[in-house]
C-alpha cells in the first residue's frame, strides 16, 4: 500500500535556454491566454525545449486551453523528464502510479520518483520513502526509506506535509534497529554534504 502520494507542480516559469517565444508564452498563460501560450510552447518543445515540454504536458493535464488528456500529457511529460526535468520525472512518475494516460507500471514510477528525487524533488524523496517502505514499484528497504524521508524532510516547508514526513520517519524508526536508523542517518548526511558541496 502507498500512502499520500502528492501531486501538483506549478507551470516552469524560467527556460533553460532562453528565448523570446517561451517568455511571451509564459506571459499569455499567466494572463488566462491559453490558446497563445499553447501557440507559442508547441514549437519550441517539437524542437527539444525540455521546459516547453513540461509546460504542454501541463496544459494537457489540466486541461488548460486543451481537452484535459493524460495520454498526451504523458507524452509530453515524458519528453521533458528525459531531458533532466525534475518536475516532469515526478509528474510522470505519478500518472504511472495512478494509470491515467499511461498503463499502471509500480516500476517505472519508482523509476520516476527515483530520477526526480535524485535531482532534489522534495515530493518525490517523500515518495520515494514510502514507495520503499513497503516495497511498491521497488525492493523494500527501510534504511533508504528513512534516507529519502529525512532529506524530503529537510526540504519541506512548515505545514502538513513536513508533519506527515516526520510522521512517516517516526513509524520507519519503529520498525528498525537503532544500527539502521544511524546508518540511515549517516545516508542523510552524506547525501546533504553531497549536495551542499561545491562542484
Amino acid at each position: 500500500m502507498v500512502f499520500g502520494l502528492w501531486a501538483g507542480v506549478a507551470i516552469a516559469a524560467y527556460p533553460t535556454v532562453g528565448q523570446a517565444d517561451f517568455v511571451d508564452g509564459l506571459k499569455s498563460f499567466n494572463a488566462g491566454e491559453f490558446n497563445s501560450a499553447f501557440r507559442h510552447w508547441l514549437p519550441l518543445a517539437l524542437e527539444g525545449n525540455p521546459d516547453a515540454q513540461f509546460n504542454i504536458g501541463y496544459m494537457y493535464a489540466n486541461g488548460f486551453g486543451l481537452d484535459e488528456n493524460f495520454s498526451e500529457a504523458a507524452n509530453w511529460y515524458r519528453r521533458a523528464a528525459e531531458n533532466g526535468i525534475s518536475d516532469a520525472q515526478y509528474n510522470l512518475a505519478l500518472l504511472f502510479s495512478s494509470g491515467q494516460g499511461v498503463e499502471r507500471d509500480l516500476e517505472e514510477s519508482a523509476h520516476w520518483f527515483f530520477e526526480a528525487a535524485r535531482r532534489g524533488h522534495p515530493e518525490a524523496r517523500l515518495n520515494m520513502g514510502m514507495l520503499l517502505s513497503v516495497g511498491a514499484g521497488i525492493a523494500p528497504d527501510l534504511i533508504e526509506a528513512y534516507k529519502w524521508t529525512g532529506l524530503a524532510l529537510d526540504q519541506l516547508p512548515e505545514g502538513e506535509r513536513r508533519e506527515f514526513a516526520q510522521e512517516n520517519l517516526n513509524r520507519y524508526e519503529t520498525l528498525m534497529s537503532s544500527g539502521d536508523i544511524a546508518e540511515a542517518r549517516l545516508r542523510i548526511a552524506r547525501s546533504t554534504a553531497l549536495s551542499s558541496s561545491p562542484r
